[in-house]
C-alpha cells in the first residue's frame, strides 16, 4: 500500500519552539525524501477541541496553558489509539508517564536536529509499519487490522479472535493458515491455540508468556522455538531502538526463577 504525505500536528504554545520544530521537519524531509502536511495548534485545548482523526504523528509540548500536553494526550487516546505521539518538552520528569498514553518518543528541549531526527524517525517508522495489515472477512464486508495493533490471536473451534489495541475482532479461520500468512512478521505460536505478537510480549515466567497484561500458557513442545523467536526479535529491537525512545514498549523480561 503506498502512502502519500505524512500528516503532522504541532501542538506548541511557544512560537519560537514551534518554528524550530518546523525547521527540523523541513530538514528531515529533504534528507529522507519524506513529505509532510503540517498543522499547528497554540495549546492543547485548541488541538483537542478541533481534533479530527486525520494525523499520522502529533508533536506535543507538555507545559502549555489551558490544557497541558499530558492531559491533552489522555483525551486524544479516548478516541484515537493509533496516531503516533511524540512529546517535545523541557519537563523530563514526565517521560516515565509517556507509556500511559502510548507515546512512541520523547524529545527534550532545547531541540537539536540530531536529537529530533533520531527519535522522530521512530514515529515515521511506526507510521510506515501501520501500512502492514491483514484483511479479515466479516459478515457483510471486511475489516482491516494493522499488524502492529494486534496483541495476540486465539482460536476456538473454527473462529479466530484477534485481540487488538482497538478491541476484539472475531472471524472464521484457522490458526495454522494465519501463522503461515504472518510468517514474515514478528508473530509466533506459544501453544496450539495462540499466536502472539512478539512486539507486545512483556515477560516470560516459567511456562507462561505475558502479553499486554494477559497471561498465556506456553506448551513445552513450543517453548524452545517460541523463546528462540522472541530472542531474535529482542536482538532486532535492541539494534533499532534507543533506550527511552518508546516508553510504552520495552523488550520482554524473563524470570528464571519461574522455571
Amino acid at each position: 500500500m503506498e502512502r502519500n504525505n505524512i500528516r503532522i500536528a504541532i501542538v506548541e504554545d511557544n512560537e519560537k519552539d514551534a518554528g524550530i520544530i518546523r525547521d527540523c521537519l523541513a530538514r528531515y524531509s529533504i534528507e529522507n525524501g519524506v513529505k509532510f502536511d503540517i498543522a499547528s495548534f497554540a495549546n492543547g485545548l485548541d488541538f483537542i477541541s478541533q481534533y479530527k482523526e486525520c494525523y499520522d504523528i502529533i508533536l506535543m509540548d507538555i507545559d502549555m496553558p489551558l490544557l497541558n500536553g499530558m492531559d491533552a494526550a489522555a483525551k486524544l487516546r479516548e478516541t484515537d489509539p493509533v496516531t503516533q505521539l511524540v512529546f517535545i518538552t523541557n519537563l523530563s520528569q514526565y517521560a516515565i508517564n509517556g507509556y500511559e498514553v502510548d507515546a512512541c518518543a520523547y524529545i527534550l528541549k532545547p531541540v537539536t536536529y540530531y536529537s529530533f531526527a533520531l527519535r522522530f524517525a521512530k514515529a515515521v517508522n511506526r507510521v510506515k509499519k501501520q501500512d502492514d495489515y491483514i484483511v479479515v472477512p466479516k459478515s457483510g464486508g471486511i475489516v482491516k487490522l494493522f499488524l502492529d495493533n494486534i496483541y495476540y490471536v486465539e482460536v476456538t473451534g473454527h473462529m479466530l479472535t484477534y485481540h487488538t489495541s482497538t478491541g476484539d475482532v472475531s472471524a472464521r479461520g484457522t490458526i495454522a493458515q494465519l501463522e503461515s500468512d504472518l510468517a514474515d512478521s514478528n508473530f509466533a505460536r506459544c501453544n496450539s491455540h495462540y499466536l502472539v505478537n512478539l512486539a507486545h510480549v512483556t515477560s516470560l515466567k516459567g511456562l507462561s508468556v505475558y502479553v499486554n497484561g494477559v497471561q498465556i500458557a506456553m506448551s513445552r513442545g513450543r517453548r524452545n522455538e517460541f523463546r528462540d523467536k522472541l530472542s531474535k526479535y529482542q536482538m532486532y529491537f535492541a539494534r533499532t531502538h534507543n533506550p527511552g525512545d518508546e516508553p510504552g514498549r520495552q523488550p520482554a523480561q524473563e524470570d528464571p526463577a519461574g522455571e
